[in-house]
């Protein structure tokens, strides 16, 4: 696996339309770029892909927002869940996070996502609010 920052990257909306292209099932918990065209990746603090060789499997961004605060998202492609690969995207978005000195990373996660709520509670999130589909998180950074 190969995990790359790419912020930098000329073609990063055409590497992350691609992923979106390919993501399959996961699209249905990620719903980011339904109401978003794919330039917002450009105002993006970080963004990640992660790769298995050449093909791309995961998604990692932090997005600032509204009132300071800092969203994070991730998505894996249909069929690469349940092996440990969100672990990865998530140890680099608040690692970066925690460097940056971002205080608090929020989140949203649908109810019905046991395993993803999990992941992030393992990375230090705590649910703060919670409606009928959705919990939001959020996390303190590690000093």
């Amino acid at each position: 696996m190969n995990l790359n920052r790419i912020n930098e990257n000329p073609n990063r909306e055409g590497l992350v339309n691609n992923f979106i292209q390919s993501a399959g099932d996961s699209l249905s918990s990620f719903r980011y770029f339904e109401k978003r065209d794919i330039s917002i990746i450009n105002e993006h603090h970080h963004t990640v892909l992660l790769y298995s060789g050449q093909e791309i499997i995961g998604y990692g961004h932090l997005d600032p927002c509204d009132l300071g605060k800092v969203w994070l998202g991730i998505c894996l492609k249909s069929g690469h869940t349940g092996k440990g690969l969100g672990k990865i995207i998530m140890k680099n978005l608040t690692e970066y996070a925690d460097s940056s000195g971002h205080d608090q990373i929020n989140l949203s996660v649908d109810i019905s996502n046991v395993g993803g709520k999990k992941l992030y509670e393992q990375f230090g999130f705590k649910v703060y609010n919670k409606t009928e589909s959705m919990y939001f998180m959020k996390r303190r950074r590690n000093v």
